[in-house]
């Protein structure tokens, strides 16, 4: 663990990851531990900060004793990062405000910055300090409140988002080129396609997810206009205590959603497929058109993700976009499967979807039988989508076996790849 120095702050948040930098339950909601709201007394840390906080030791924590961030509160308490209750408890499950997680970062941050007040017109709060520090050091954005900045208001997963992932690109500049690979990359978030998110929130959520600090809730949203607990944040304390400072290239999920963001597809990040030497990347044709034989369908590649299976179990950071693993019927598989977003027109109706893969090999394949239900991933799946007169958007999905697969557009781009041996 990373030794505290002066500075400012940052932030915890959603739930749990896909880095062995997680700790903590498999779906951690991210919270922010809440300071007493007891009478207490008013103490300097050693950022010489002003937090209430009352002194009481891990030993005399009462109320944590099977809870599931048992270990880490009692840790957390110990080294000084949060505090508890006067009357022995931590009240794992309350609801932390802003007030408190701006207390609470800017005891763990090695930033650096100067406490000079920002102006907000609610300042005299016992807060303000931390507050003040961790807009100085760019982690809250002092425009994202207005003149007041609302300190006992219960602070929610979509702020401690974006401070928390703040804090990473203050830390290190290799986060700030993240931030920006991924402005137009899939987020593996079931609002994605449903209710969606607004583009400020892509590149946060994005590094979020990517570096583990978050994952989702067990049905694959991430929930931003929710709120976190005090056992959530500590999690998500000890995570961001091995991350800041840290470069952005060494996390592979943040590696797949940057090269989707700027390609469209996670091949080279994935890494478990080569090249022939003689043919272009895989890059190059998504976007173009690609003509069938007999010009039956014409199509456009938008999306190529690839997913690799183990024992019929889908890893890397799509691995819950599209595997529901309750409806994996071979759990022996190990193998490669590309997710295809495709968009399609037919120049006459056609009887069977099978007729798509057929004139489209190595494009289309599956209706994604494995798709979670509330994922909202749009299939054929009626005779609608095979209709003459229509631009259709699908996601299709095939195993990419040993041997090569071809890809040629209109104007003569040809790529060929196959499983690495």
């Amino acid at each position: 663990m990373k030794k505290i120095i002066t500075g400012c702050l940052v932030l915890f948040l959603l739930s749990m990851s896909n880095t062995t930098l997680a700790k903590g339950s498999d779906y951690d909601q991210i919270g922010l531990m809440k300071v007493s709201s007891q009478p207490i007394t008013e103490k300097e840390n050693y950022q010489n900060i002003k937090i209430k906080e009352t002194t009481i030791s891990s030993a005399e924590i009462t109320d944590v004793k099977g809870h599931w961030a048992e270990k880490d509160i009692l840790n957390a308490v110990e080294d000084g990062y949060v505090a508890g209750y006067q009357d022995g408890t931590f009240k794992p499950d309350n609801k932390i405000t802003r007030a408190e997680f701006a207390a609470f970062v800017s005891r763990v941050s090695n930033l650096d910055t100067s406490q000079r007040p920002v102006g907000f017109t609610d300042s005299g709060h016992w807060a303000s300090g931390s507050v003040d520090r961790l807009v100085n050091c760019g982690i809250i954005d002092k425009s994202d409140y207005g003149d007041e900045f609302g300190y006992n208001e219960i602070l929610t997963r979509w702020e401690m988002t974006k401070w928390l992932v703040n804090g990473l690109i203050q830390s290190n500049a290799s986060f700030r080129f993240a931030w920006h690979d991924t402005q137009h990359t899939i987020l593996p978030f079931a609002e994605y396609y449903n209710e969606g998110f607004n583009d400020e929130e892509v590149p946060y959520l994005a590094i979020a997810k990517g570096t583990g600090l978050i994952s989702g809730f067990p049905d694959g949203s991430a929930g931003l206009d929710r709120t976190t607990t005090r056992a959530e944040v500590v999690t998500i304390l000890y995570r961001y205590l091995e991350q800041e400072g840290s470069l952005a290239n060494n996390y592979i999920g943040l590696n797949e959603l940057r090269e989707v963001g700027l390609t469209g597809t996670n091949f080279d990040s994935i890494g478990v497929l080569g090249y022939n030497t003689q043919t272009t990347e895989l890059k190059e044709v998504i976007g173009k058109k690609i003509v069938s034989k007999e010009n039956l369908i014409t199509a456009t590649i938008h999306n190529y993700i690839i997913v690799k299976y183990e024992n019929g179990k889908a890893t890397g950071i799509y691995d819950r976009m599209f595997v529901d693993p309750q409806k994996v019927t071979n759990s022996n598989y190990t193998g490669i499967v590309a997710y295809v977003n495709l968009s399609y027109e037919v120049s006459k109706d056609i009887s069977s979807s099978l007729t798509l893969s057929n004139y489209l090999p190595y494009i289309y394949g599956g209706w994604l039988g494995t798709k979670p239900d509330n994922f909202n991933l749009s299939t054929v799946t009626s005779e609608n989508y095979l209709k003459a007169g229509k631009v259709h958007r699908v996601w299709t999905n095939f195993s990419i076996d040993d041997y090569s697969n071809e890809i040629i557009t209109e104007d003569s781009t040809r790529v060929v790849f196959s499983p690495k041996k």
